[in-house]
């Protein structure tokens, strides 16, 4: 189809990897937004004159972008820039985010008047979430996105790449130059921790049980437990594919996103294996 959608577009400086369909990806794991699968991209926007990369997923209802300067863009900070131009036709619309969401993308959603609604993750829960609000757009940090402005509403990622070089045509700018507008924030990757499955809402129910119990705290617990203090956020959700743990945390500082990955780590240290639970002090953040 992406031969045919070049040709038909009349699109001239296009270098296309790997055209030919091989379900078994001989190339790299079809999954765009780990950075290891993307490196073909990162040496064509790096060697040539090029300036966004695109990757999709297997089945193409994903597609993660990446910047000139060979940076992934994750689905939030996308998804805000969907929701711009979405709400600037539609003022008050709504838009469905997943519960990993940046508090960027909760801040910028406000700031712009649209109605912000979180939902649990799940590329099927996020579209169900979309139809019970007449949602216009949702996505989730995995770079699912759900189109229901100008499309039907489901998650087609060939649709969304078309919607962000569009985007990039009607702005005139790169797509760096776009993403200033998401506020500075200092995040870690999603750790998935391992937890056998019978185990996964006993953990999530114990955390939520100490968490409850310290002051400052705002509780989100519609998919296991987000959490919010005046330093930073975290999550612990059972994953929904996996014997694991999923989490994601979040702060304004460097200092705030150690102490609440120290926070949770000390919550999880009683219920987990040593050397998973320690990843948490192994892995950079962002």
């Amino acid at each position: 189809m992406l031969p045919e959608l070049i040709k038909q577009m009349e699109w001239k400086n296009v270098t296309l990897l790997y055209e030919d369909v091989d379900g078994t990806f001989p190339n790299h794991e079809a999954d765009p937004t780990v950075e290891k699968n993307m490196l073909a991209v990162k040496d064509a926007l790096t060697t040539q004159d090029i300036t966004v990369g695109i990757g999709l997923d297997g089945d193409c209802d994903r597609m993660t972008p990446m910047t000139k300067q060979a940076k992934l863009v994750s689905g939030d900070q996308l998804l805000a820039l969907f929701a711009q131009t979405v709400l600037s036709e539609h003022p008050g619309a709504g838009i469905v985010f997943d519960i990993k969401s940046s508090l960027g993308l909760i801040e910028l959603l406000e700031q712009w008047g649209a109605d912000p609604i979180m939902s649990p993750s799940g590329h099927s829960i996020i579209k169900d979430m979309m139809s019970k609000h007449g949602a216009l757009l949702g996505g989730e940090i995995s770079c699912h996105f759900f189109f229901k402005d100008r499309y039907f509403g489901y998650d087609d990622g060939i649709y969304a790449a078309m919607r962000l070089l569009e985007l990039l045509h009607t702005s005139g700018t790169s797509l760096t130059e776009l993403l200033t507008i998401f506020p500075k924030k200092y995040s870690s990757q999603e750790f998935r921790l391992f937890c056998p499955d019978e185990k996964k809402q006993e953990v999530i129910k114990a955390i939520k049980k100490e968490i409850s119990h310290r002051d400052n705290v705002k509780i989100s617990t519609i998919d296991g437990v987000r959490a919010v203090f005046p330093f930073g956020w975290g999550i612990v959700r059972a994953s929904n594919t996996q014997a694991a743990l999923s989490m994601r945390f979040e702060s304004d500082t460097q200092t705030g996103l150690k102490t609440v990955m120290n926070l949770f780590y000390t919550l999880l240290e009683p219920y987990l294996e040593k050397k998973d639970v320690d990843l948490l002090h192994t892995k950079d953040a962002a």
